[in-house]
């Protein structure tokens, strides 16, 4: 085979530069994409939008695809223009995106608002199409360097993605956009250095230098979300005289703080209708646009917190030990404290309201965190449980967690069997865990919560001749539904006074260990007693029947499975929609269908992008001799989407695997994604060597580098499981173990991509553009297969399913070589006859 004179490396690394400087750009974006729209339409659907934007990568390579020579004909000021393209778009998309009013809770009776919801795919995809453009343009100009420009998109990627996640401590994402911004003027510059007008690459320098400078001196403006009036926070801005008096961006969303004197904020979960005590005046807390809690003042202990439900565990543990996991801005603290709690402990993940409660909202809460009895400490629910050796008489927790209102696809690491048990072991003898949810239309998350504490306190270890039915109480106001669980069995005496508490209330029991049916359902009367019935058949020998034969999903969650929130069956869609008329499409979980729908939308639209391509220029240049055949058109096709499925489902399974030693989700994307990118460029960079080589020598090269990120895959989950005992580490160290662990895994995965590139350029040059937007389209669906399976089989059935997909990929070409042989045989055959 004749070898082609080297280019000079002075020729591409420009290029190299200006394509790490787009793809830190383009990863920048995303991440501030997720964080805006996580504000304005919540996070499960914002990382669909998210997702789905990528398929302008795939756009881009279709299109290239389809230009061929003419568009490397022209690739230095096509190079230009699409950095340059990338630049402007994000800005003008990102502003134009934000102002659409989308309400994610009314696509169940507005079908047509998904209509909207495609315009706003196809807006945010446009600034992915010019940085698409620019890698695949450089891939087919530079073709015989496909491994040094991969590892400087994934180097680039690394470095940007792990940048955005750190600066999310102290940058809004508004001024993120700007950032990627310059960063694609600054790669217009330098793909202009060329341009014989000087003025060319200077006025991209200047545009890039505006960028920041915007950012430091004109630091309210930005792109911002917008308000909708039928979301939480837009609702209370539209009272007479509201006015937002705290507002920050936090790594885990956007915290509101709206004052309201004329229309008075009220948050009392499941506040008695008996209660007689006025409640003060109060701040209202909003994250991503969902209520959060409110900040009350509290220049005296106000007598309103004696009537929420959660206030029974201090009637039955006085003076005690309180641990709050969920802070909602000070109301369980107050309801602690007016309970006679000695010490409370209060973990609040956000660090932006942390620093607020103390400071500029201090004034509001009547300076309660001043308060010596009162400690609010830093990082998430879990981590805290896991890593402190102190123990408590009563431990608070509730279900509005750190993202806002509750997620059917979030992890909640917190509601697992080994996060109850975590729990259960920080409880002093006789101790009390106390549970609060909202109520149900029908008893599905409330009841879930059944089985899982009486299998953790089963598992904890329970005294001689007690069930787990013995140490379990369970009572229902109107909105509200609450569990105290404790490690010994409640006493006669104590179940005494927890009567008096719900007469005094006005609850309902829905379990005691010696009640009878017909205390079930007197006050708050339902048609039937659904909450009891649930109670006492999860709490008998019949536990795995019922859980079976119901309608959700009631097994109880685990560490490999995190998502209590999550109850849907498809067993029982067709039944829930057959009575849709009589008002039951309310009851099937409308964020999680979306998940599986904006799969089969992303699935079609990366179909379109893949193989309209192979008609297309089969029809418009017919005479060539290069053209892709169908057979292996449809090899390498197939080996593209095995590359980006299975290394976009690794890559998210292992961020949410690696959540509980990082204590965090953004400090574990932070840890895990530059990593992963950086060492995959590596890898890709050293697969550069191989380029060259036959192919019969890249497919030994492949299979060992799969073998060996085998090998690594097995160490990594294995590790996974084991780290959290290090936890307490400083986040840097924890860091650096981390990416440790991944390296070995991304080096490997680092490999295939390059290689495949090089066995495709071979058979046609125009198709390296079209390979790279194949990955793009199939790493769009990466991470909704990646959710979908953790969600339905957990992340050790989805980690499996995406290293399965490389073996795949390799018998892809081996079966080129054998397709070869056949035919070199066939054409032997001919001669001889």
């Amino acid at each position: 085979m004749a070898v082609t004179q080297r280019q000079p490396s002075t020729e591409r690394s420009p290029a190299l530069l200006a394509v790490a400087l787009v793809s830190a750009g383009a990863i920048g974006l995303e991440i501030s994409f997720i964080r805006l729209f996580s504000a304005s339409l919540g996070h499960d659907l914002a990382g669909m939008v998210i997702s789905l934007a990528l398929l302008g990568v795939g756009a881009a390579g279709s299109v290239l695809a389809i230009a061929g020579g003419r568009a490397t004909e022209r690739s230095d000021t096509l190079l230009f223009a699409a950095a340059a393209g990338f630049a402007v778009s994000a800005i003008i998309c990102s502003v134009w995106g934000l102002s659409w009013d989308i309400l994610p809770e009314a696509f169940a009776w507005q079908p047509l608002r998904l209509v909207k919801l495609g315009f706003l795919y196809v807006l945010l995809a446009v600034p992915f199409f010019f940085s698409g453009g620019v890698i695949g343009l450089t891939l087919a100009t530079y073709k015989r360097y496909p491994g040094a420009i991969y590892s400087a998109d994934l180097v680039g990627a690394g470095i940007g993605g792990g940048g955005a996640l750190a600066a999310a401590y102290w940058l809004d994402p508004g001024h993120g956009i700007l950032v990627a911004s310059a960063a694609g003027f600054a790669a217009a510059a330098v793909f202009s250095t060329r341009n014989p007008k000087r003025w060319v690459p200077l006025s991209m320098a200047g545009l890039m230098v505006v960028c920041i400078l915007v950012i430091l001196a004109l630091p309210s403006w930005r792109p911002s979300p917008h308000y909708s009036d039928y979301r939480d926070l837009g609702r209370a801005l539209t009272a007479p005289d509201s006015e937002i008096a705290y507002e920050a961006w936090d790594p885990l969303g956007l915290i509101t703080a709206v004052r309201s004197p004329s229309f008075p904020i009220r948050f009392a979960p499941g506040l008695s209708m008996n209660c007689q005590d006025p409640i003060p005046e109060q701040v209202g807390l909003y994250l991503n646009e969902g209520a959060h809690g409110a900040v009350t003042s509290a220049a005296e202990i106000p007598g309103f917190v004696r009537c929420l439900p959660t206030a029974a565990p201090f009637r039955l543990r006085p003076q005690a030990r309180v641990l709050v996991l969920d802070n909602a801005g000070g109301l369980p603290v107050l309801e602690a404290l007016a309970g006679g709690a000695s010490q409370v402990d209060a973990v609040e993940p956000l660090s932006r309201l942390r620093e607020a409660l103390t400071t500029e909202l201090a004034g509001a809460s009547g300076n309660l965190y001043a308060r010596p009895e009162v400690t609010l400490l830093p990082g998430t629910a879990r981590a805290y449980v896991e890593q402190t050796d102190q123990t408590y008489d009563v431990i608070r927790v509730s279900f509005r967690g750190p993202a806002g209102p509750e997620l059917s696809v979030g992890e909640d690491f917190l509601r697992t069997r080994e996060g109850v048990a975590a729990m259960l072991s920080r409880l002093a003898p006789n101790g009390i865990v106390c549970f609060s949810r909202p109520m149900e239309a029908l008893p599905s998350a409330g009841v879930r919560l059944i089985p899982l504490v009486a299998d953790a306190l089963e598992a904890h270890g329970l005294p001689e001749g007690t069930a787990a039915k013995d140490c379990l109480a369970i009572f229902r106001g109107p909105f509200t539904l609450t569990m105290l669980a404790s490690t010994s069995p409640f006493t006669f005496e104590e179940l005494m006074i927890l009567r008096g508490f719900m007469d005094q209330q006005g609850l309902d029991p829905v379990w005691l260990p010696n009640m009878i049916p017909a205390e079930a359902n007197l006050r708050n009367v339902l048609e039937q007693p659904l909450f009891y019935e649930a109670a006492e058949s999860l709490l008998g020998p019949d536990r795995e029947e019922y859980i079976d034969d119901y309608p959700y999903d009631l097994i109880p969650p685990t560490d490999n499975r995190p998502y209590f929130a999550s109850v849907f069956r498809w067993g029982s869609a067709g039944e829930l929609y057959a009575e849709r008329m009589r008002g039951s499409m309310g009851l099937l979980q409308w964020t999680y269908l979306l998940l599986p729908i904006t799969l089969v939308q992303a699935v079609a639209a990366g179909l379109l992008f893949i193989i309209a391509p192979l008609f297309i220029a089969r029809r418009i240049a017919p005479e060539e001799e290069t053209r892709l055949e169908p057979g292996p058109a449809a090899r390498f096709t197939l080996y593209f989407i095995a590359l980006g499925l299975g290394y976009m489902i690794l890559e998210i399974i292992a961020i949410k695997r690696l959540t509980l030693f990082m204590g965090g989700p953004v400090q574990t994307t932070a840890a895990v994604l530059g990593p992963f990118l950086v060492f995959s460029g590596v890898g890709a960079g050293w697969a550069q060597r191989w380029v060259e080589h036959s192919a019969k020598r890249i497919r030994k090269v492949l299979a060992i580098a799969i073998l060996v990120a085998a090998i690594s895959a097995f160490v990594l989950f294995f590790m996974a499981a084991r780290l959290p005992m290090w936890a307490g580490l400083p986040v840097l160290a924890k860091a650096g173990i981390v990416a440790a662990v991944v390296a070995p895994l991304a080096v490997c995965l680092g490999f295939p991509f390059p290689l495949g590139l090089a066995l495709v350029s071979r058979r046609n040059p125009r198709w390296s553009a079209w390979a790279f937007g194949v990955n793009g389209c199939a790493s769009v669906a990466g991470p909704l297969c990646a959710q979908l399976l953790a969600v339905e089989a957990g992340f050790g059935a989805a980690a499996l399913l995406g290293f399965v997909l490389y073996p795949l990929a390799w018998f892809c070409l081996r079966a080129e070589k054998t397709e070869r042989k056949r035919k070199r045989r066939s054409s032997g055959s001919s001669r001889r006859r």
